[in-house]
Parts: structure tokens; sequence; C-alpha cells
């Protein structure tokens, strides 16, 4: 679990890095203050400001669709979509069948391409 970007090893070297330079009776009162203006932060009206435009902006995109009618056409393209996957995993399934038929090697076609074209035999090339 990630707060704010900062795993849990980071936390720990920074309890740690605080515990050295503060001390333990330090570190205590540090911690107190912090509490303290963090609950003021939270508490203000600031905050709960932040907070109802912070939930305006990330249902923004919502209201514009349903405002807009959209939901029709996103609904289509979602089917649209699931089609297509559709067909993509049909194709791909039908070149696996392809390739798992077809039973000349590549290095065995590229042996024959050689040899047709230069009219010698690729195992007396590789043993000069």
């Amino acid at each position: 679990m990630e707060i704010l970007n900062i795993g849990p090893f980071e936390v720990i070297l920074i309890v740690i890095i605080a515990l050295i330079l503060l001390g333990p009776t330090g570190m205590i009162e540090f911690m107190r203050k912090a509490g303290k203006w963090i609950r003021k932060i939270i508490r203000s009206p600031l905050w709960k400001d932040i907070l109802s435009t912070s939930k305006e902006i990330r249902s923004l995109p919502q209201k514009i669709v349903r405002e807009a009618d959209l939901e029709e056409e996103f609904k289509e393209f979602e089917a649209w979509r699931a089609q297509k996957r559709g067909i993509e995993k049909n194709l791909q399934k039908s070149i696996n069948e392809i390739n798992s038929e077809i039973s000349i090697k590549p290095s065995d076609f590229l042996k024959k391409e050689i040899i047709s074209q230069t009219g010698k035999s690729v195992e007396k090339s590789e043993q000069e």
C-alpha cells in the first residue's frame, strides 16, 4: 500500500531518520504538533471546498455525457469494441491453426531458397 507514492520501506526510513534527529521525546512532541496541524487543515472550510471541487471535477465527464445524451453512443461503441475483440481472437486462432498445419520449418524453407539461388547445398557450405 502506498500513500502519496511513499511505500512502507520509505516510511520506515523516514521514521528512523526522525528518531535519530529528534530523539524519542522530540519525536513525540513533533508528532503531536503535526497531528494538530493536520486536524486544523482537515476541519478548515478551505479543505472542504477543495474536496467538493475535486469531486465535481471527477464527476464532470459523466455529467457532460449525460447532458449531451452520449450514453447510447458509448454503449454502441463498447458493443463494437467487444465485437472487434471477438474478431481479433478468431483471426488469431485461425492464424495459429494455419501455422500449426504448415509442415515446412522456416529454417528448411531458407535452406531450399539458398539452394535454389546459389545451386549449392547448404550442408556443403556449412562444412567448408
